[in-house]
């Protein structure tokens, strides 16, 4: 199953449909590639695609969006120096189509899908200089705008992490002053930008991957000294903080693949270089016994490849395509590592539902053990499976409680093959769940907007809602005249304390006992006035719980968190076409409207300039100044006398232009 075209530093993204888009790349000539290739699974053949990328381009990045198109962003392009190209696939058209461009040329850059559907393209090089700055791709605009803030340190050959509770960690990297040992966290819901601690050993081209239990592997990479690590440490949200592993890993590498195996949960190293040579073996690292192990190798050492995993039924395959072998040429040749696998059929489960555990690619036959960890402290439960005669099983003997007792509880479950000692994890919930909206979804800037959080409780099994709690976004403006509408699912209205605001976050419990608690498929809608002191997307990040303490029995939220477009006001000047007469003078009236009234004051110019209609001929009188709108008004006027005379003429025009706009666009 080889490339139809030879290709390194190219981008490899999983498809709805299960097949995969190969995308740009180097060629054997070192140029960058306009070409792409389809891998379908089924077939295990690549097809070319007829449409080309609009900007050759190597080295960028490749995101999957909600919506299964595909974001290409950045990279390298002719003469080796970075691009500001946006490019996006749709699969449903097989065609690549231009966007408009980023801010900045970048390469050696990230892009993180966030939670809410958005991408954030962080940091990288522009060619001189590691840049610091932050970009966000809004899907249903098919726009990028800079964040309100940057990185707090510029980098490059960073890594970017998403971690479960939706903020991103950017680690290592390097800029001008050398590699780099600190970290930052971005919270996408006030879009700010804090320190994460310090690494232990500063790195770059570093390896970084999310565990189960939420924590982040980083693993590898080169030091301060430009040498190639064979240390990794784990980063905990919870505590901030980086610790060193004492297990080493095989073989020190940088510029690697580690990502952790879909559907097991073991992060697995391959590729990338020691000492300036290709690492022709593999390696995973097992959270579940804190060690890294050799397994089984490439047949062909390579750098620089593209990667993905697949969708059932072909789980449990880890597919390498292209990279550079140890001449430094591109490959064509694929390769694709398997590895055994454990999944349930449903990522949360209600009260009392059974929990099918499944697995594939054991060994035939072999002895399957089962461990569920539950996060509640009670005693675990062991089970034991058989694989068939190709290597899959099914468990269908845990259930949930009935009583309610695992609601918010996560387990962890991990299989044990008795044979081929390979081990297997994954997660499910009995968590009650939420779906959170905005109305209005956009805002202008200084200009009071009324609006309406409506959290729905989604729960399939009874659970009750008595808190929400909603994190007001930097810049969002101080939430007032809160007020709460609590409607049950049957039953109607039930009664909720208003809204407080404190510490940042808007909080309302029920009031009374638990007639008042809101069922699955009740509402509760919160309204509030607020002004937006600066642009950009404000996330109101919202959380519902099940006791009125609002600690305990959290619910999870099903998906995006609720946000909101704010924009500067826009300023708008209407056509006027009237008779000139055949003496005398005739003013025209121009009106320049404001979107919506601002409380800022906000300033344009304005000047006439000729069209077929011309000030030496007389025509009109030329007019330009300023308008000036004081906080409340919207709309202004702007006279223009034009002369009458008794010349036989056709139509003329002349026009009169906005420029120079402040607080406004």
């Amino acid at each position: 199953m080889d490339l139809n075209k030879a290709r390194a530093e190219h981008t490899a993204t999983l498809l709805p449909n299960g097949t995969v888009l190969i995308a740009g790349g180097k060629d054997v000539a070192g140029q960058p590639l306009t070409s792409a290739e389809i891998y379908n699974p089924v077939t295990g053949v690549y097809t070319v695609v007829s449409s080309p990328l609009p900007t050759p381009v190597w080295g960028h990045t490749a995101t999957g969006l909600n919506d299964g198109t595909v974001l290409l962003a950045g990279g390298t392009g002719d003469g080796g120096l970075p691009v500001n190209a946006a490019v996006l696939y749709d699969p449903a058209t097989d065609t690549f189509a231009a966007l408009d461009p980023l801010s900045t040329p970048r390469a050696r850059h990230t892009a993180t899908l966030l939670r809410d559907g958005k991408v954030l393209i962080a940091g990288g090089t522009d060619g001189p200089n590691a840049l610091a700055s932050l970009e966000v791709y809004d899907p249903p605009t098919r726009t990028f705008s800079l964040a309100p803030s940057a990185l707090l340190t510029p980098r490059q050959d960073h890594a970017a992490t998403l971690l479960n509770d939706g903020r991103l960690l950017v680690a290592g990297g390097s800029n001008s002053l050398g590699t780099l040992n600190s970290a930052e966290l971005y919270d996408p819901g006030g879009s700010t930008v804090s320190p994460a601690g310090p690494l232990n050993v500063p790195r770059t081209l570093a390896s970084a991957a999310l565990l189960l239990d939420g924590t982040v592997l980083l693993a590898g990479g080169q030091s301060a000294k430009d040498l190639d690590l064979n240390t990794a440490e784990v980063y905990d949200p919870a505590m901030n903080t980086f610790t060193l592993l004492p297990a080493l890993m095989s073989t020190a590498r940088s510029a690697h693949t580690g990502v952790r195996l879909l559907h097991n949960g073991k992060v697995l190293l391959v590729g990338g270089t020691s000492a300036g040579q290709l690492v022709p073996t593999t390696e995973v690292y097992d959270p579940v016994t804190s060690v890294f192990r050799q397994v089984g190798s490439p047949t062909t050492a390579r750098q620089l490849f593209g990667t993905n995993f697949f969708v059932e039924p072909y789980t449990g395959i880890f597919l390498m395509s292209g990279g550079l072998d140890s001449a430094q040429s591109p490959l064509a040749s694929s390769e694709a590592f398997y590895y055994p696998t454990l999944r349930s059929d449903k990522p949360d489960y209600s009260p009392g539902e059974i929990v099918t555990l499944m697995g594939e690619r054991w060994r035939p036959n072999e002895t399957i053990t089962i461990n569920i960890h539950e996060s509640s402290g009670d005693p675990d439960t062991n089970l034991t499976a058989t694989a068939d005669a190709n290597g899959a099983f099914t468990n269908s003997e845990f259930r949930t409680a009935l009583d309610r007792s695992d609601v918010g509880v996560r387990f962890l479950a991990t299989a044990t093959g008795q044979s081929s000692r390979w081990t297997a994890q994954t997660t499910f919930t009995d968590t009650a769940q939420f779906t959170a909206t905005i109305n209005p979804t956009s805002a202008t800037v200084n200009t009071a907007t009324s609006y309406t959080l409506t959290v729905t409780n989604t729960s399939t099994a009874g659970e009750a809602m008595d808190c929400v709690k909603v994190t007001i976004p930097s810049g969002a403006g101080t939430p007032t005249s809160l007020s709460v509408v609590a409607t049950d699912n049957p039953g109607g209205t039930r009664t909720w304390n208003t809204p407080t605001v404190s510490g940042g976050v808007i909080t309302t419990t029920r009031m009374g006992g638990n007639a008042n608690s809101i069922d699955p498929g009740g509402t509760v809608a919160i309204s509030f006035t607020a002004t937006a002191t600066t642009t950009g997307t404000k996330t109101w990040t919202t959380s519902a719980f099940g006791n009125t303490n609002c600690s305990s029995s959290p619910f999870s939220i099903s998906g995006p968190q609720p946000s909101v477009n704010v924009s500067a006001p826009t300023l708008a000047i209407n056509d006027v076409s009237q008779a000139e007469g055949n003496s005398g003078t005739t003013p025209f009236v121009f009106t320049v409207s404001l979107s919506s009234s601002s409380s800022q004051t906000i300033t344009v110019a304005f000047a006439t300039a000729d069209g077929t209609a011309t000030t030496a001929d007389n025509d009109y009188v030329a007019a330009s100044g300023t308008l000036t709108f004081n906080p409340g008004d919207t709309s202004k006027t702007i006279t223009v006398t034009v002369n009458g005379d008794t010349k036989f003429e056709p139509d003329e025009t002349f026009t009169v232009t906005l420029s120079g706009a402040t607080n406004a666009t």
